[in-house]
């Protein structure tokens, strides 16, 4: 049995639902479904664009997306906690008056054969899930940063990644470089239900970290027990709000004199953060990233290049 999936049925036990309709139910919330993209072509320094907001000036990761018969350039948020790529359904409805080069798909909700490209890489969705929300696409308003999706860690499965948080830049290769093969050193991680496990040792004792590159302005997110624990003493602790897709979320936030050490390198944390007001479904998520010890967020790599290789699961991490 998978790791992520024996946690799973740890906390379902915890919860008094240890029946085996409970877990395969869980076990189904959780499972990444099939890869649905194809594509072709390679990209090398593709610009990031990040989004800046009340907690860091980093919040969110974009990357560039063109259709054809459009001349604007839209974005994607680059989101390695989303086993999945998806859509969002208002700038899609109005991105839909003006191509006709895919379908609505009712059941289940989504889309079919929509193409897409990130520089010189041709990239089509089979099928995409559709998310309700996201702002009006209209060719006559201005709008220079127009989200219309999430790039999810499916597109992992198709390249050798480099992500070069120091200078803002990816890169998304069909073949490992020889330069990469021969001056890095390479680690283990794990790519459960295409979610990023990365190994980590804090305190010297080994632990397991979910990578997610959606929360860019955070170090590590964990449960509010670990948060009491790690945060220090004497910390003043800042209190925010966020919202994800309509729904308010407290962020609680403190300085920590922790570090972590991970793939030969020892990065002070900083900050330590844990969040309230998720629907049940994320809760059991941030349980199950708790039990691993938390979630990381791409705030953590601000000063290093990482570099992913999905398919043998090995990741390297260099500081320039």
């Amino acid at each position: 049995m998978k790791r992520i999936f024996k946690v799973i049925l740890f906390i379902i036990i915890l919860l008094g639902l240890s029946s085996l309709g409970g877990y395969v139910y869980f076990k189904d919330k959780f499972k990444a479904p099939k890869n649905q993209l194809t594509t072709a072509g390679s990209a090398s320094q593709i610009p990031i664009t990040w989004v800046a907001g009340s907690v860091s000036d980093r919040e969110a990761l974009l990357l560039p997306v063109t259709l054809e018969g459009l001349t604007e350039t839209f974005y994607m948020q680059f989101d390695l906690g989303s086993p999945i790529t998806c859509f969002y359904s208002v700038p899609i409805e109005g991105i839909e008056k003006h191509l006709n080069s895919f379908t609505w798909q009712k059941e289940p909700y989504g889309l079919q054969d929509f193409s897409f490209s990130i520089e010189s890489i041709a990239i089509k969705a089979n099928y995409a899930k559709v998310l309700k929300g996201g702002n009006t696409y209209d060719p006559n308003v201005a709008n220079d940063t127009l989200i219309i999706g999430t790039l999810g860690s499916d597109i992992l499965e198709h390249f050798q990644t480099q992500i070069n948080f120091k200078n803002s830049s990816i890169s998304l290769l069909r073949e490992k470089p020889d330069h990469w093969r021969t001056t890095l050193n390479w680690h283990p991680f794990l790519f459960e239900e295409r979610r990023m496990i990365l190994p980590a040792k804090l305190d010297g004792k080994d632990i397991n970290l979910m990578w997610d590159s959606g929360a860019s302005a955070y170090y590590i997110i964990c449960s509010e027990k670990t948060y009491t624990k790690w945060k220090s003493n004497d910390a003043k602790e800042n209190v925010s709000s966020a919202n994800s897709f309509g729904r308010t979320i407290q962020v609680f936030t403190s300085p920590t004199k922790k570090s972590m050490h991970i793939a030969n390198h020892t990065i002070p944390l900083n900050t330590v953060t844990h969040m309230t007001g998720f629907p049940w479904w994320q809760e059991l998520l941030f349980q199950v990233a708790s039990a691993m010890e938390g979630m990381v967020g791409n705030q953590l790599f601000e000063d290093y290049i990482i570099y992913l290789d999905a398919q043998n699961q090995t990741f390297a991490l260099e500081k320039p």
